[in-house]
């Protein structure tokens, strides 16, 4: 436990955290002037000085609604995701991707609509502004990695796997100092010792989750191991979920895969970085108008079934069509459940009566032959 309170008071994943975002947003910052550079470089290439220094509104509209859906799509493909900050390929071909992408958006619309002025314009700002922006993340890139040699704004990792896997893991991180992993924890059954070179083993494999929820590292990096068990690194992955720590597997790891997968190359490594279930920003509106959407149209397609289905259970018994139950969702709100009503009025009240012949183990109670449920809601 001692060892753990020192890891509680030395760790700063949240200072970490802060000094990234603050870099972020000063990448963001000077993304925006260099577009606006490129933007108005074009401009005065292509109309001359006197658009420039006396813009119509036409043009003036046209400059912000470019501006602004050049930084959109930069945010949109990954430009400020922290976990591409610093390294350099994955970083410049979204900068290049997303840049791209606009131009030939614009493009397509300029020919559509016979835009020639337009044309030459995008033509000379587009390439101009993504050179700027190649340029200026290579010199963030640098001047993080002087900071990250030093171990500054760098991120905890508690490293997970046999004894064998893990030394050659740690061995890769810290020969990239540059890469923002700082080695501070291990998990491991084998070891043998406390220690596995300079990093301290503070358990086995099993508890890994709870372990970096006691020393508050930002990362959990996991390598090879029996100990996890089947599906044991599914349930870390659960585990791990809604503590603002990042998943990373050695690709020997198989249980994940497919769009939750960032890969990053380190040290002749492939690092797969598994995104934890969230949305948010445009995500988020995405998802949440896809779920409404296809709700209302299942609902729809299916309301004549819901009928038969309502007729049947008030024809089995009189009574309520659904069931309604409290349950708690996320971040602890409550909601009521709604569903059609497969057991007697008086369900809850039978049930304590019903506990002692439970074939489930634990608080789960399951019947097989439960003598609540009706006979529409047997079939």
């Amino acid at each position: 436990m001692t060892v753990l309170a020192s890891f509680r008071t030395g760790f700063t994943k949240q200072h970490t955290q802060h000094g990234l975002s603050g870099i972020v947003r000063r990448i963001g910052a000077t993304d925006l002037l260099v577009i606006i550079w490129g933007i108005t470089g074009g401009g005065i290439i292509r109309f001359g000085s006197s658009q420039a220094t006396s813009p119509d509104e036409r043009y003036i509209a046209f400059v912000v609604l470019l501006v602004t859906a050049w930084m959109l799509i930069l945010r949109l493909d990954g430009g400020y995701d922290l976990r591409r900050l610093g390294h350099g390929p994955e970083e410049y071909k979204v900068v290049t991707k997303a840049s791209f992408q606009l131009f030939a958006v614009v493009a397509i619309v300029s020919y559509l609509l016979d835009l020639e002025v337009t044309r030459g314009f995008v033509a000379i700002a587009m390439p101009a502004g993504t050179i700027g922006l190649l340029l200026t993340r290579r010199l963030w890139r640098r001047w993080l990695t002087l900071h990250r040699v030093q171990g500054l704004l760098s991120t905890s990792v508690l490293v997970v796997g046999n004894k064998e896997n893990l030394g050659n893991l740690v061995r890769s991180l810290e020969s990239v100092p540059d890469a923002g992993y700082r080695v501070v924890a291990a998990c491991c059954s084998d070891a043998g010792q406390s220690y596995l070179g300079k990093v301290p083993v503070l358990g086995d494999e099993s508890e890994a989750a709870a372990i970096a929820h006691q020393t508050g590292v930002g990362t959990v990096i996991c390598t090879s191991s029996e100990r996890l068990g089947p599906g044991g690194l599914r349930h870390l992955g659960w585990a791990l979920e809604g503590q603002e720590v990042d998943l990373v597997v050695t690709p020997s790891l198989t249980e994940v895969a497919g769009p939750r997968v960032l890969i990053r190359p380190l040290a002749g490594l492939s690092l797969l970085h598994v995104e934890a279930p969230v949305f948010a920003g445009p995500q988020l509106v995405i998802k949440n108008t896809i779920d409404r959407i296809a709700s209302a149209v299942l609902l729809t397609l299916l309301s004549p079934l819901f009928a038969v289905v309502a007729l049947l259970i008030r024809r089995d018994q009189k009574g309520p069509v659904f069931f309604r139950q409290e349950r708690v969702g996320k971040g602890g709100t409550s909601f009521t459940m709604l569903k059609f009503r497969t057991m007697v009025l008086d369900a809850e009240e039978i049930l304590p009566s019903l506990l002692d012949r439970s074939d489930a183990q634990g608080p789960l109670f399951k019947l097989r032959d439960d003598p609540r449920i009706t006979p529409i809601g047997s079939r």
